[in-house]
């Protein structure tokens, strides 16, 4: 498998020096030139692939813009970011650096971390060793009294540590009180807290992103092995979708949140593509995190559509993964998406949801145009119903079709009891679907009743 790369082109020799003897660059090679022709050079090589590039707005034997170009022509999809000195003028403008397929212009000083973080998935940076190294002072099984946001928990039965824990372990004591029972680096022996029906385990909130790259690499492995069967599978990815979502409802959408939704994405991908799943498969976890159980039924239905193209495929599962990103910022009783139970100004509010969400997502440069549209869409039906109220006379996009459709099953599916679940089912699949092309419509119902 060929090995990704960074390529970095800057004048500025001191700051190459010191982006190639990075401790990161064994998990992520760098290629650096000083020059607009080496550059060139690097980037037409085919035996390398690469994460991103980063161009200095200042070259000394050629125009950025000319690189730019060349950069969309060799590599087309590459991200590309600008750096420069943080006194330095840019000289485009905020529609000019859309229009040439800027990502974003970063300021100096920045370290390789920060720039891998902006393009590489997470699992390829978590290095097991300097997580274990990343340590509190809390010592082993005395009580510590901290303010309960402070920690997040995960759940005992599915933590997977291996030999060793990879992070600092804590019970919940009572509120605002825990104890240290394991200690990262430490012999991880989790059966025994199991055995005495230890429910939930704890962990400091400062080291979040680390256990969401642990999860994405879990979940990763697992996807990969022949050996692990479909509901294990299943379970990890819903356990990693978790984490991420706890994140991006906690953080505004930004370059490295969007890296961690890439990340679930990809592995939401070999979940469908490469194993074989069934709706019923996924509907014991219909009333956990909605966007999670979404995204996976859109990428299955996209598969039974025919879509095969990766690129294709990508765009399907970040518009669904990013779908309701306009409501996580809005009130609890919006986020419910139950018009029954609002005002009509917070009906109103709840009608902007989509708008909001796809000026979020165009905000975050580097994602195809179809993304933006399919969550401005979402809500759009045929016939000029749902929301916004303004429809394009043929419906809404495909793709914000594929995600309207699941997102209704998935709310229908998800407020019942389990013993209810086939008869909701039941009910959807006679349900009028007006609102939906009879492509679609065709190809979800099989979807739910495979042949």
């Amino acid at each position: 498998m060929m090995k990704s790369w960074v390529l970095v082109a800057d004048a500025d020799v001191p700051f190459l020096i010191s982006l190639r003897d990075d401790s990161k660059t064994a998990l992520v090679p760098v290629a650096t030139a000083e020059s607009g022709r080496q550059y060139q050079t690097l980037l037409a090589d085919q035996t390398r692939s690469y994460y991103g590039v980063f161009l200095s707005i200042t070259q000394k034997d050629a125009s950025v813009v000319g690189l730019v170009k060349f950069t969309h022509l060799r590599r087309p999809g590459v991200p590309i970011f600008l750096i420069k000195q943080a006194h330095d003028v840019v000289p485009f403008t905020e529609s000019e650096l859309r229009t040439m397929g800027i990502h974003k212009v970063l300021d100096k000083p920045i370290n390789y971390l920060e720039m891998l973080s902006l393009i590489v998935p997470l699992r390829v940076l978590f290095d097991p060793d300097e997580v274990m190294q990343v340590r509190n002072h809390d010592a082993l099984n005395e009580e510590v009294k901290v303010e309960d946001a402070a920690f997040f928990s995960v759940q005992a039965s599915t933590y997977l540590a291996g030999n060793k824990s990879f992070f600092d372990l804590y019970l919940r004591l009572s509120p605002n009180l825990y104890v240290k029972v394991i200690k990262a680096g430490d012999t991880a022996n989790v059966n025994q807290y199991l055995d005495l029906d230890v429910q939930e385990f704890f962990i400091r909130y400062e080291v979040r992103g680390y256990y969401v790259a642990f999860c994405e690499r879990m979940a990763a492995a697992l996807l990969a092995s022949a050996q692990v069967s479909s509901a294990i599978k299943v379970g990890q990815v819903f356990r990693h979708g978790a984490e991420v979502y706890a994140l991006l409802r906690q953080n505004s959408a930004n370059e490295q949140s969007l890296q961690m939704v890439y990340g679930f994405v990809s592995n939401v991908h070999a979940l469908v593509i490469h194993n074989t799943v069934t709706v019923r498969d996924l509907l014991s976890y219909a009333n956990q995190e909605h966007a999670i159980m979404v995204t996976i039924l859109t990428t299955m239905l996209a598969q039974k559509l025919g879509m095969k193209a990766d690129k294709s495929l990508e765009a399907v599962g970040i518009a669904a993964a990013l779908h309701d990103i306009g409501l996580y910022k809005m009130p609890a009783i919006i986020q419910q998406e139950d018009e029954s139970k609002m005002t009509p100004d917070q009906v109103d509010l709840y009608h902007s949801h989509p708008d909001l969400g796809s000026q979020i997502a165009e905000s975050l440069r580097g994602l195809p145009s179809a993304v933006s549209q399919a969550i401005a869409q979402h809500h759009v039906r045929h016939g000029k119903h749902g929301f916004p109220a303004f429809s394009p006379s043929g419906g809404a996009n495909r793709i914000a079709e594929m995600i309207g459709i699941t997102d209704d099953f998935v709310r229908i599916v998800g407020t019942v009891e389990q013993e209810g679940l086939e008869e909701r089912m039941k009910a959807f699949l006679m349900a009028t679907t007006t609102g939906f092309s009879d492509e679609v419509v065709t190809a979800f119902k099989g979807m739910l009743v495979p042949e």
